[in-house]
């Protein structure tokens, strides 16, 4: 039978412990950058339906601004009478009108209306009315950089 003695050790032991321990701070140095890079995935992801909830909901308001009275659809008719800027499929299509936000603390960047072109309704009283086309566009954006560009398009009908 035979003993060992400490003075037969080459210290292989410490090597194998030394390499498992960098072996270890390399995966946890790894997950911990993957940990941080999923965080701010996840945070930018909040920002970008923060700002596209904050843009709806102006052009939600917007509409029900110019459904309030008479005096709410006064963005509607200077939007109509801006400068023609037409484009082969809207020759009637007019100059963006710039609105005031109406949503406070939305951060909304950028408010505009602009008239698209009028035509004959369509349904049951075809010719008794005209229907107005209009494009809502509203930009929220965010201190961080995130933002959000929602466009709408939105009829009016008026009698003829």
């Amino acid at each position: 039978m035979r003993t060992l003695s400490l003075r037969n050790q080459k210290g292989a032991g410490l090597i194998v412990a030394l390499v498992f321990l960098a072996v270890l701070t390399v995966a946890g140095i790894t997950a911990a950058r993957l940990t941080n890079m999923e965080e701010r995935m996840a945070g930018n992801a909040q920002f970008r339906g923060m700002t596209y909830q904050n843009a709806q909901s102006e052009i939600r308001s917007q509409i029900a601004a110019y459904n309030a009275n008479l005096l709410g659809r006064k963005p509607l008719l200077d939007a109509a009478n801006q400068g023609v800027a037409a484009i082969t499929s809207f020759p009637d299509r007019r100059q963006a009108l710039a609105v005031d936000a109406i949503q406070s603390g939305a951060n909304i960047t950028t408010n505009t209306i602009r008239y698209m072109n009028k035509s004959i309704c369509e349904g049951a009283s075809v010719g008794k009315f005209e229907c107005s086309g209009y494009e809502i566009n509203s930009v929220s954006r965010l201190d961080n950089g995130a933002s959000s560009n929602q466009v709408q398009g939105i009829y009016f009908i008026n009698s003829k």
